[in-house]
């Protein structure tokens, strides 16, 4: 029978499951009896109406609800029970409610309290018996017992953003610390220890408890415990005895006599230790939060090299935390090994029986295979993760997929919209959902593969191989009553742990989010026209067709780089198109109005005329033209030194102000430094032929190093409208001559006093020098903006491309406001610092970060005023980006300002933003901006925008967006050094690898590495190296501890001793060294 005809008779069983009529008053012969009055009384009630979008259905999960008392471990109740009541000790921070209760179910759900039916069978029917029965419709069979599976150890911690995650894990850590792991019943007794000799009573005593009990919470760590008594000699025996098994022998394809005699399996230590795997530009935040919220955590980083410690060692700390780029190239380190000469190394992670893997940011596992959910995965992290044992395994993120994230206001949303927009997306969300469940988490039966039989109850045998695909994916798609909402809600229950958004807004700061409108500039109206003009003379030119036409389907990326630079434009676009270009264009349109070899309407013959008068009035412009030759913005200053504005003049003009531009103001403080100090070197000041010649040597070497070179050559092509690659990358601009991700600057409040008091640093002539304009209306504004809040408020500032961002920047140096930029071609090191930098040292204000740098859990919560510098389409990017200041610990109420320029693509955006359904704007998140319609029709029916009339051409000053407040100029700060330095930034060695204790208690000295060889050990002091030599000669290893008086330092020193078994591993013994180092003289 072919398979074709199989599945018509399997979708004939589905036919016949549902017109089956069990109901007993049927079978009795009642005629009045209807099968509708059966169906509603098997029917799931949830399933009555609308069926639920799944964004609502992640909404109106049930809040966590810890019960202790089904905990049947001791141990883990207790946990509970101290979690729910606030008193975990060495957590220094008092948890809020919620915070404890998601701790408290996280525990719960480590302890495979009880099983959990199977998620495939809805609700039971009754028959005519009145006896139950399930239906899986699925796989079209029929069965009388309900299947149950292990609950999943482990699951999704799914809080919002900023509701403290983080906190909650080191919670769960430090409640659990004393809680050791367990052997496997697989292989309990499967190998049992014989040892050499008869070993002392207290050494069997000890290990017997290292494998079967916790010891910790009875003798403390330290050797002392509550009561006074002094534990030293039981913890050395603990030590000396930990606990392990060993896993199977390999079986090998070709067994021989020598495999079976001298192959063994691996042995696998137990531990108490906690695996944390977080992004990189995240290792500051959770050393942080380790530092600020717990004490009595032994930690070690291991965010710089793989260089990793034998399992022995990694069993003794209760985190290991691990950058994500260095766990994942474990596996490609595996991989080099294997095809290399060399001999492999097993990886000592998986010699580790873990207590927990937390995966920080962990959406990333959606996306872990290479086909379907029940692939084989892809991805180098997990490919480590499935080599080593764990208990139980998490993730953590506040948005397990794209299109899953909390409403504040509700759930909202309709079947109806969009209907097969939101379809396409929610499948996607469904199917990392299903990876993460089966392949990450391994929940049951979706984790089941095809060697797994399982009898169900139904006629004849069958492997219960379980596919998410088949029962959650293909059915969701029907929009039918088959689509298993039941079996979906059931499974999301069994793994989320969150609380409703409304739950956690009273805990979070309020955030007052507004859109301020700004008028632009003469030179913002006559970029953004240019842009129009160009589209216009393509439109009435190419009548419209052909792949001349900019919205022809060929011409999608040319289009798209045309959205980009409108984008850019609305903040400043007067280095696109050059003025030869645009006499071009306009002798091209009005050759084609008097050849009249087109026949064109006369609405186009219109628009035609109106974009030609206006390109003339652009293309004699001065102001326009300077800005394009230098690729800088037009700024205007007043009282310009010794009246030599003309020679550093941008449009060559010697009136005042002086239009000009930020890099040439920054070479001018240099120059002028050693004369700003005070009035006392009047004397000694320049002459104005010194001016002139510095003005038009600099005015040179701009034009030579433009900011082409920083950005990319400008592609002056008509086809593409304005397609620049001035858009390049911050990493290009970060090697350039100018670096301005740290403006060595000081803050603004030295230069926002009263010419009185700049008299006294300033020499006279200087005094006066202000900003008053800049070309762009949204940079004025943010100046303005950032010298009102800088002394009461530190402010991020997002934006979307780089160029924006290094304009900004550079009139930030100007006006001595010190700052940090966030891009993304910056290294994950360098993003470390900035973040500690800015956290930990009020003195940087302002936090320049590319929004798509905004969306991994990044805690921002110094800053509280965000600026947006053009509107973000799509909601969840702005959310995630104001969720970096919107966090649980923040101090002050958040305020949130989006920059929209009047008359430029930013208003559709905000438009369409509030009018869009929440399938459309995933949409064009997922694709392109211009897959939303409306948009597309306003860049398609592009209009010129009227000039202001009450501005003359040749009125410099009245083409710019004024300041508020003239900035002055010089002061006793200008002109320092703008070149990248690292002296402002907090460097913290986050990337230890040797071992490292975070303990409140006492500060474990790190300055001083210690290393170990054979009976010596060498500690660095400074930059200086001592040894010591043991005389027993058996010093495995040794960890600093606390440094006395100069050389002497003391120290755990770790020494090897002989098996107890031939089995067993090797013993350590553990003493406490006061050493005084030699100097050996190297350096």
């Amino acid at each position: 029978m072919s398979f074709i005809h199989i599945d018509r008779f399997l979708a004939a069983g589905t036919r016949l499951f549902q017109l089956l009529d069990c109901s007993s008053c049927t079978w009795n012969g009642n005629v009045k009896c209807q099968k509708a009055d059966h169906d509603r009384n098997n029917t799931d009630q949830d399933l009555i109406g609308k069926p639920q979008t799944l964004l609502q259905m992640f909404n109106t999960l049930p809040a966590p609800n810890p019960k202790p008392n089904q905990v049947q471990d001791l141990d883990r109740r207790a946990s509970m029970h101290n979690l729910l009541n606030n008193k975990v000790l060495g957590l220094k921070t008092t948890l809020y409610p919620f915070q404890c209760r998601s701790a408290a179910s996280m525990v719960q759900r480590e302890s495979l309290t009880e099983p959990v039916p199977d998620p495939r069978l809805p609700k039971p029917y009754v028959d005519h018996l009145g006896k139950m029965y399930y239906v899986d419709p699925i796989a079209k069979t029929i069965v009388i017992d309900l299947a149950y599976y292990d609950s999943v150890c482990g699951g999704i911690l799914a809080e919002e953003m900023g509701a403290g995650k983080t906190l909650i894990c080191l919670a769960l850590i430090l409640a659990t610390k004393h809680i050791p792991t367990s052997i496997p019943e697989l292989y309990r007794g499967a190998d049992p220890i014989v040892r050499h000799k008869v070993g002392s009573l207290m050494d069997m005593a000890a290990a017997e408890v290292t494998r079967s009990g916790a010891w910790k919470d009875i003798f403390a760590p330290n050797g002392q415990e509550n009561d006074g008594f002094q534990y030293d000699s039981v913890i050395n025996a603990i030590q000396r005895n930990p606990g392990w098994y060993r896993l199977p022998r390999p079986v090998s394809p070709r067994p021989t006599r020598r495999n079976a005699t001298e192959t063994r399996g691996e042995m696998i230590y137990l531990s108490h230790t906690s695996l944390i795997i977080v992004p990189p530009n995240l290792v500051t935040h959770w050393e942080q939060e380790i530092e600020k919220h717990t004490s009595g955590l032994r930690v070690l980083l291991q965010t710089k090299t793989l260089c990793l410690p034998a399992a022995e060692e990694l069993k003794e700390y209760d985190i290991v935390l691990f950058s994500r780029s260095i766990f994942e190239s474990i596996h490609s380190s595996k991989q080099a090994t294997k095809k290399s000469s060399r001999s492999y190394q097993s990886n000592p992670l998986a010699n580790v029986h873990w207590k927990r893997c937390i995966v920080d940011e962990g959406h990333i596992l959606g996306n872990s295979t290479s086909g379907g959910v029940n692939s084989m995965p892809k991805t180098n992290l997990q490919l480590v993760i499935n080599d080593l044992h764990v208990d139980a395994k998490w993730v953590v993120t506040g948005t397990p997929s794209k299109g899953l994230y909390g409403l504040e206001n509700g759930v909202r949303g309709s079947l109806e919209q969009n209907h097969q927009v939101s379809m396409d997306l929610e499948l996607q969300d469904l199917k990392a959902i299903g990876v993460m469940a089966s392949v990450f988490l391994k929940a049951r039966p979706w984790a089941n593969t095809l060697g797994e039989a399982r009898s169900l109850g139904v006629v004849g045998a069958t492997k219960d191989h379980v596919h998410w695909e088949d029962y959650v994916v293909k059915p969701w798609s029907s929009r039918t009553v088959d689509r298993r909402d039941d079996c979906l809600k059931a499974t999301l229950g069994s793994l989320i742990v969150r609380h409703p958004k409304l739950e956690i807004v009273p805990f979070l700061p309020s955030v007052e989010e507004r859109t301020v409108y700004l008028d632009g500039s003469y030179q913002d109206i006559l970029s953004i026209n240019l842009f129009s003009m160009y589209i216009i003379f393509n439109a009435v030119q190419s009548v419209r067709t052909d792949e001349d036409y900019f919205f022809h389907k060929t011409q999608r990326d040319a289009l798209a780089s045309l959205v980009k630079n409108l984008r850019q434009a609305s903040f400043f676009g007067g280095q696109f198109f050059p003025r030869s270009d645009i006499f071009q264009a306009i002798d091209r349109a009005e050759r084609f109005l008097d050849e009249g070899v087109v026949n064109i309407t006369a609405k186009d013959d219109d628009l035609l005329r109106t974009a030609i008068e206006f390109g003339r009035v652009a293309v004699s412009n001065t102001i326009k033209d300077a800005a394009h030759c230098f690729a800088q913005v037009p700024v205007f200053v007043e009282n310009f030194p010794f009246g030599a504005g003309e020679h550093w003049s941008l449009d060559v003009s010697a009136r005042d102000p002086v239009c000009t531009m930020a890099p040439l103001l920054l070479r001018l403080q240099e120059r002028l430094k050693p004369f700003t100090k005070s009035p006392k070197t009047l004397d000694t000041l320049p002459t104005l032929g010194d001016i002139a010649t510095w003005g038009e040597h600099d005015q040179r070497n701009a034009l030579a190093h433009t900011s082409w070179e920083k950005f990319g050559r400008l592609q002056d092509n008509v086809s593409t409208v304005g397609t620049t690659d001035t858009r390049s990358n911050m990493r290009k601009k970060s090697s350039s001559s100018v670096k301005p991700f740290v403006g060595k600057t000081k803050l603004a409040q030295e230069q926002q006093g009263s010419i009185a008091g700049l008299a006294s640093e300033v020499a006279a002539p200087l005094i006066t020098t202000r900003l008053i304009s800049t070309a762009s209306a949204k940079l004025s504004y943010l100046v303005d903006q950032i010298i009102q809040h800088q002394e009461a408020e530190q402010i991020l500032v997002f934006y979307e491309d780089d160029n924006v961002a290094y304009y900004l920047a550079e009139v930030l140096e100007v006006l001595r406001i010190q700052h940090l930029i966030y891009a993304k071609g910056i290294t994950s090191e360098r993003k470390n610092y900035y973040l500690a930098t800015f956290t930990l040292k009020p003195k940087i204000r302002v936090m320049l970060m590319d929004v798509s740098q905004a969306a991994y859990g990044l805690d921002m919560k110094t800053a509280s005023r965000i600026y947006f510098i053009n509107p973000v389409l799509n909601p969840q990017v702005g959310a995630q980006a104001i969720g970096r200041a919107r966090r649980i610990s923040q101090q002050k109420p958040v305020t949130v300002e989006t920059l929209v320029l009047r008359g430029s693509i930013d208003e559709v955006i905000v438009r369409r933003r509030e009018e869009m359904s929440p399938a459309e704007q995933r949409k064009c998140s997922r694709g392109s901006i211009l897959d939303d319609r409306p948009i597309y029709n306003w860049i398609l029916n592009a209009k010129i925008l009227p000039l202001p009339t009450s501005v003359d051409k040749d009125d410099g000053p009245a083409q710019m967006a004024k300041l508020a407040e003239p900035q002055y100029i010089f002061g006793r700060s200008s002109g320092t050094y703008r070149g990248h330095t690292d002296t402002d930034l907090v460097m913290r060695d986050l990337g230890s690898d040797a071992l490292r204790a975070v303990n409140a208690g006492r500060k474990s000295q790190r300055d001083n590495e210690v290393t170990t060889s054979g009976q010596y050990i060498t500690a660095t002091f400074g930059s200086n190296k001592r040894t010591y030599q043991d005389d027993d000669g058996a010093i495995h290893s040794a960890t600093s501890s606390i440094q006395e008086d100069g050389d002497v330092m003391m120290m755990d020193a770790q020494q090897r001793a002989e098996p107890d078994s031939a089995e067993g591993p090797p013993s350590r013994s553990t003493k406490r060294l006061r050493v005084r180092f030699a100097d050996t003289g190297e350096n």
